[in-house]
């Protein structure tokens, strides 16, 4: 029954000012792991398509040196030595993971996972340049308490980072801080920009429920890894498997046992709300707490439910936050479309065909 969705998912500049001294430290230690979080500014890819919201022009050179200009936001210039923690941050999400071959990997006929990471860095530090020019006008800044908050950060970041690496990458406290700040920024920036959003989410419109299932599989990928799709001979064989597993399961003592025993899908637990899973809603909040539904015929297979909570508050209250997020990034996504429709954005192409992960 569950629904995997995947996807390429990179690194919100937001979260350096958290997570950057980490991401560093591991790059430098070959550790691995790390939590990559999901700030609201940058979470919208549409957010930071340069391409999309600015007149975008480029120029030739050649050569690539730490201070060299590879990009041009409006009146903010960037060096590469800027853009490397940008491109640090990245690669030490991947590489742990996936190996340094991953930005070889062809994601299409005409680009590889490498050269998508790339303008994603472009993008997000497009973004963050347009931000920090907006606060000025809006005469937004750090006050002294937050800019104490960032130096500390930056210290720490520099402390986690080998005198080597530092070296190697043309790292600086200077640099460290000016990144940092103008991360917070536009965090701040973003807060203020949203603040009109409704925060009060009714329970109702946010109403979890957990669930325990057992499926047999008419058409899909069992646990097991195996290719199903029954002829229609074979699924009225599967209902009928399904219905005396019913009858089985309201004897059990143990539902979830007697599932994780019997069905198809690799887990039995569920949680979920209104408009995640259309086929088995109905029947699933009409049940009370304890209840074993009758047999419920999906795209995938027939399906058993029992249902656990008819009210999970700890998963209630997070779809809460992801429905006020969903908003303040909707409300953000259209000011910032405006913002950075005023701004002129150059690229040194030559330049940026030069730079790489293989760092």
């Amino acid at each position: 029954m569950r629904s995997l969705k995947t996807g390429l998912r990179f690194v919100a500049t937001m979260a350096l000012l958290t997570s950057m001294a980490g991401s560093m430290a591991s790059c430098s230690k070959k550790e691995q792991k790390e939590e990559a979080t999901k700030p609201p500014v940058v979470q919208e890819k549409n957010l930071g398509d340069s391409s999309e919201h600015q007149e975008n022009t480029t120029v030739e050179t050649e050569g690539l040196k730490l201070d060299d200009n590879v990009l041009k936001v409006g009146s903010e210039q960037v060096t590469y030595r800027e853009t490397l923690i940008y491109l640090l941050q990245i690669k030490n999400k991947y590489e742990p993971i996936a190996g340094g071959e991953v930005w070889e990997q062809k994601i299409s006929d005409k680009e590889t996972f490498g050269e998508q990471a790339k303008q994603e860095v472009i993008d997000q530090i497009t973004q963050i340049k347009i931000i920090k020019q907006e606060a000025a006008e809006l005469k937004i800044g750090l006050e002294q308490d937050e800019v104490n908050e960032v130096e500390a950060s930056a210290r720490d970041y520099m402390s986690k980072i080998t005198k080597e690496d530092q070296q190697k990458y043309g790292i600086t406290q200077d640099m460290v801080q000016k990144v940092l700040e103008e991360n917070y920024l536009a965090q701040k920036v973003y807060n203020i920009a949203t603040n009109e959003v409704n925060t009060n989410i009714s329970n109702d419109q946010a109403k979890q429920i957990k669930v325990q299932l057992l499926e047999v599989m008419t058409k899909g990928t069992d646990k097991e890894g195996n290719q199903i799709d029954l002829d229609e001979q074979k699924k009225k064989d599967a209902k009928k498997q399904a219905e005396k597993l019913r009858e089985e399961a309201l004897q059990a003592e143990d539902f979830s046992s007697f599932a994780t025993s019997n069905t198809d899908q690799p887990e039995v637990e569920l949680t979920f709300g209104k408009g995640d899973y259309p086929q088995i809603e109905e029947a699933a909040f009409a049940l009370k707490q304890g209840e074993i539904s009758k047999v419920i015929e999906t795209d995938s297979g027939f399906v058993i439910i029992k249902l656990i909570s008819a009210f999970d508050e700890e998963a209630t209250n997070a779809k809460k936050e992801q429905i006020i997020e969903q908003e303040r990034n909707k409300v953000f996504a259209e000011k910032y479309k405006t913002w950075s429709s005023g701004y002129k954005v150059t690229q040194d192409t030559s330049k940026w065909k030069n730079i790489t992960f293989h760092i």
